[in-house]
């Protein structure tokens, strides 16, 4: 079809002017930044198995009678 044909002569003309474009002198390639600190938006953060404030079994039995 006429309309395929036109595609594909402009792919061709793109990828032919693509090759024959030299590379600029000086191109810096520019590093992707480090992710930001904690989980990300939506996830848990990296210590949810660990217990809340104050759960701890020292916190809520202060005098353990076995180290007395």
């Amino acid at each position: 079809a006429e309309a395929e044909q036109a595609q594909h002569q402009l792919l061709s003309a793109d990828i032919k002017r693509f090759l024959e474009r030299p590379m600029a002198e000086g191109v810096k390639f520019i590093p992707a930044p480090d992710a930001p600190p904690g989980a990300p938006i939506g996830d848990m953060p990296q210590d949810w198995l660990a217990p809340p404030p104050g759960a701890a079994w020292e916190d809520v039995h202060p005098t353990l009678w076995w180290q007395q």
